[in-house]
This record gives structure tokens, C-alpha cells and sequence, in this order.
């Protein structure tokens, strides 16, 4: 029992890890204008839409994961894992007997994306994994019964190799170090503290989005079309190195625009059309 734990510890830091490598050559990748000046126009979507800019700003690669990254995707590929045995349980009939027959079918008709109650902005880190999982094991948008109940997926995640989980220098099973700040050090979000509370990038995203009427372009934008970039697990130095937010605290919503524009320039027509009718600047 105690070693097929270690190999279920061993396999999730190799999915994350996966994950994270995949998520941060992604992210390289972006080439978000910076903008110049806006155009034309009486509402914040219009003068946006004339908006000139600098295309291809190289984003900076800030290294390997901090620790508070490497948690919070180790935490959502933990949540996946017992999600998938737990499905495979109920597949196979093993819950029969303990379950209720209402929440077998509740089960096995769910979701990963709504089966855990918790904040919005934990959802999209769970999702994130899913997403990643979804990529590497090639399957469909969503698990059914059957799925799951396949030997690959039973017991949780497939086996992963570590030639298939890093291609950054650090060891699979190496951990980031667990920082410690003194007062006031902690300028980017990296200590303990920050793991189970909401990163800026979403605050910031969800300022956009659904808050910030008289400004900005992308009212009623979800969250989703940033979770490929790793926009729900970067720490503010990373989001700050990729230039999507202020390297100094404070100054972001101060300079929201410029940030706006950013924010606006990595998304296709396709993205900014799924905006929700109900929030929908003028």
C-alpha cells in the first residue's frame, strides 16, 4: 500500500510537472502588442477596435516554477486523480453497496469541471490540469462511465514517463523550495499564504470582464480562453515577466489600458466573440 502510494505521488508531481513545462513554452510563445495609442470613438470597445499598437512583444522566460505554482498544479492534478478513481470505482460497481443508488448516478453522470464545490478561480486551475490531461491522453471533452472504466483510467491518471513529464533541467521529483519572506518581501504572491487565495491575474481578469464598466474593452470575456497560457497558475513575477501585468504592485489597475490592450491582443475574433449578451459594454 505504502509503495503504490509513493508511485501515485511519484505520477501526479509527473503530470504536473508536464503540465507546467507545457504551460510556460506556451506562454513563450505569445506575441502581445503593446499598445501605442487608441483610435477613434465614444465607447471603450471602439476607440480599442481603432487602437494602434507594436506587435510582437517577446515575453521574458522567468525559469522553472516557483513553489506556489508547482502546488497549485500538483493540488488540481490531486483533485483530477481522485476524481478518475472514484469514477472507476463507481464504473466497476464497487460503490454499490455504499452508495445510495440517486448519488452513484450523480456520479457518474458528472463533470470534472462542476464535481468540486469551490471558487470560481479554483475551478479554472482544476481545469487547467483537465485540460492538459485531455491534450496528452488524447480523449474527448468530457469522461463518461465507460471511459473510465478502461485499465489506463481506473485507478486515476495513466503512468506518465518522466521523458514524457519535464523537459526543464530539474528532476521529476524535485520540489521548488518553499520560500520564506520577511515582512513586506513578498512582492509577487510566491509564499505559502498564496496558495489557496485567488491569483491577481484572475482578480485582474475578472476586473476586466465583469467590473470595470467605463473602461474596458472586454466586458463579459470569460476566463477560459487564458487558461491555455497558464494564466490561472502563474505567480505575478511570471505574469509580470510575460507582460501582462506591472512589475511593480499597484501600478496595474492604475495603468489598466495599456494592460487591456494586452490582454485584448492574444485573443482570436472566436474568443472575443464568446462574451456573455449580459455584460456586454456599450
Amino acid at each position: 500500500m505504502v509503495r503504490s502510494f509513493l508511485a501515485t505521488v511519484n505520477n501526479i508531481h509527473a503530470w504536473s510537472h508536464a503540465c507546467l513545462d507545457h504551460l510556460i513554452q506556451r506562454s513563450l510563445q505569445l506575441r502581445p502588442s503593446t499598445l501605442v495609442s487608441l483610435g477613434p470613438g465614444g465607447s471603450p470597445r471602439e476607440q480599442f477596435q481603432g487602437a494602434e499598437g507594436h506587435e510582437g512583444h517577446r515575453p521574458q522566460n522567468t525559469g522553472p516554477p516557483s513553489w506556489v505554482e508547482e502546488q497549485r498544479m500538483v493540488k488540481a492534478f490531486w483533485r483530477l486523480q481522485f476524481f478518475l478513481e472514484l469514477r472507476g470505482a463507481g464504473a466497476r460497481g464497487l460503490l454499490d453497496e455504499a452508495w445510495p443508488r440517486q448519488d452513484l448516478d450523480i456520479l457518474l453522470t458528472s463533470i470534472f469541471g462542476s464535481f468540486y464545490e469551490v471558487f470560481e478561480f479554483e475551478r479554472q486551475q482544476l481545469l487547467t490540469a483537465y485540460d492538459f490531461f485531455v491534450l496528452a491522453t488524447g480523449r474527448a471533452t468530457t469522461i463518461t462511465a465507460s471511459e473510465v472504466s478502461l485499465r489506463d483510467a481506473a485507478d486515476g491518471l495513466p503512468i506518465i514517463s518522466k521523458k514524457e513529464a519535464t523537459t526543464s533541467s530539474r528532476p521529476v521529483l524535485s520540489c521548488a523550495e518553499q520560500p520564506s519572506f520577511g515582512f513586506r518581501e513578498d512582492i509577487f504572491d510566491q509564499g505559502p499564504e498564496h496558495l489557496d487565495r485567488t491569483p491577481m491575474s484572475y482578480h485582474f481578469q475578472d476586473f476586466m470582464s465583469s467590473r470595470d464598466l467605463q473602461a474596458s474593452p472586454l466586458l463579459g470575456v470569460p476566463f477560459e480562453p487564458y487558461r491555455k497560457f497558464g494564466f490561472a497558475i502563474w505567480d505575478n513575477r511570471r505574469m509580470a515577466d510575460l507582460g501582462f501585468r506591472a512589475p511593480k504592485p499597484g501600478s496595474m489597475v492604475k495603468n489598466r489600458t495599456f494592460y487591456y490592450f494586452r490582454w485584448r491582443s492574444i485573443l482570436t475574433e472566436e474568443e472575443l466573440a464568446q462574451r456573455q449578451p449580459s455584460l456586454d459594454g456599450p
